[in-house]
């Protein structure tokens, strides 16, 4: 039974109906919860509304995550599904969403197919492994409407790889990211954490490059204004800048300032009563929300669906717990029946503070040095400048006028590893055209904004 699809926001349902499109069960119009159960929560909108947001970031903390069945069970998949919600500035349904998922299957496939699972031989495989993914799979848009740009070398383990996939045969062009190697066996004592960092990029008009290609193997251009959205995961402290989704800007030109981020999980054998042969327990931490100026911490929650009872499931070992300071999805384990909450309107309130432990430093680790586009631009008064660093070394990031003459030095001195951010305050300066410029061991680079009073 599918519980309370219609009590959403507008956002909500546009993100529930994508969640199940990736996974496979909405077929031909028709809803399937068979041997399936789960549970969706969301940021409570009554309680969470901020424009204008450009980064989003959360945690999870995976201390179990069962990819080998006990005993003689048989195989059956586990998927922990965050989505992240956008919203555009158009006015014909302006949402979209992206999928950035924990499941307990690895894929292999050549990098940059059109693939399917069900072909015949199938040219996605997938294997038994803690696996990541990312998904842009948009059931009415063309595919000239949404792009992928993987970042990443593909060799690099993990193996992150791109591929434009014909998901369950639907007939459209997801674009996709999967892991092509396990990720890791995560364990209590040796728990696995990721981290993704979601952040507003440049915007561009009919980007050139290869971002997309439809079912027939073919290069897509993209046409129209996009937003250049960055994809950066972190695994154990290691950061992989994995892609840049393009985005059309009628529908993601901010993430969505009600329904930035849910939280979902899929679990199925719950028709058979398996839930217990392959056990979850993720961690969910650090959840937060950037508009520019100040972080906000997504701190209240509510379940607003449930999967169950769709085919006579009787299961109820799973569902979420709180500690006040996070969010735990659980499958498997007996004491998930009495100690986990399923029910459809559960409210979770979280108790933790709105900034990063370093207010203007991200504590993952970038791989390259690198500045990026102010933002807002153009600006009035302020903008925010971010950069990262790939090594302990000294640093300047200076503001020039359209004549080259320095106008202001924001950063001077010696900096460790990481992303920062600073803001530049125009409000005792012209309107007008100004230059910032980044030099830092040996790398320097310079990028335009512009001041309007």
């Amino acid at each position: 039974m599918i519980k309370d699809f219609n009590n959403c926001t507008i956002a909500a349902r546009r993100n529930l109906q994508l969640l199940l499109l990736c996974v496979g069960i909405i077929y031909r119009g028709t809803l399937h919860a068979e041997n399936t159960a789960g549970v969706m929560l969301h940021v409570d909108p009554a309680r969470f509304n901020h424009p204008h947001l450009i980064q989003l970031t959360w945690k999870a903390e995976i201390s179990e995550y069962e990819y080998v069945p006990l005993s003689s069970y048989p195989f059956r998949i586990r998927i922990e599904f965050n989505s992240v919600g956008f919203k555009g500035r158009g006015t014909d349904n302006p949402y979209c969403s992206v999928g950035a998922m924990i499941m307990n299957l690895g894929h292999e496939f050549a990098n940059d197919i059109v693939g399917s699972q069900f072909s015949a031989p199938p040219s996605i495989t997938s294997f038994p492994a803690l696996g990541l993914y990312l998904s842009s799979l948009q059931s009415t848009w063309a595919d000239s409407y949404h792009g992928l740009q993987l970042l990443i070398d593909p060799n690099t383990p993990p193996r992150f790889g791109r591929v434009f996939e014909n998901v369950d045969n639907l007939g459209y062009s997801a674009k996709n990211i999967y892991t092509r190697e396990n990720v890791g066996n995560a364990t209590p004592t040796a728990p696995i954490t990721v981290k993704w960092t979601v952040t507003k990029g440049d915007t561009v008009v009919n980007p050139q490059g290869n971002f997309s290609k439809n079912l027939n193997g073919q290069w897509v251009s993209l046409v129209g204004t996009f937003v250049k959205w960055n994809f950066a995961i972190e695994i154990n402290s290691v950061v992989y800048n994995v892609a840049d989704y393009y985005l059309p800007i009628e529908k993601a030109e901010y993430i969505s300032p009600q329904d930035p981020l849910s939280l979902h999980q899929e679990y199925f054998g719950a028709k058979e009563g398996i839930l217990q042969a392959q056990k979850g327990t993720v961690r969910y931490t650090e959840m937060r929300a950037y508009d520019g100026s100040r972080w906000y911490a997504l701190k209240n929650w509510k379940s607003i669906w449930r999967i169950d009872d769709g085919g006579g499931n009787l299961e109820s070992r799973f569902g979420w717990r709180s500690d006040s300071t996070s969010l735990t999805s659980v499958v498997g384990h007996n004491k998930d029946a009495s100690q986990a909450y399923r029910d459809v309107g559960h409210s979770f309130t979280l108790n933790f503070s709105d900034e990063p432990t370093s207010a203007n430093v991200d504590e993952q680790m970038p791989i390259d040095f690198g500045l990026l586009q102010n933002y807002p631009n153009p600006f009035n008064p302020t903008t925010t400048i971010s950069y990262t660093i790939s090594t302990t070394c000294y640093a300047t990031l200076q503001v020039f006028d359209v004549l080259g003459r320095e106008v202001l030095t924001l950063v001077d001195g010696v900096q460790g590893r990481g992303t920062y951010w600073t803001i530049f305050d125009g409000s005792h300066y012209a309107s007008n055209m100004y230059y910032y410029k980044l030099s830092v061991g040996g790398f320097t680079d310079v990028k335009k904004m512009m001041l309007i009073r």
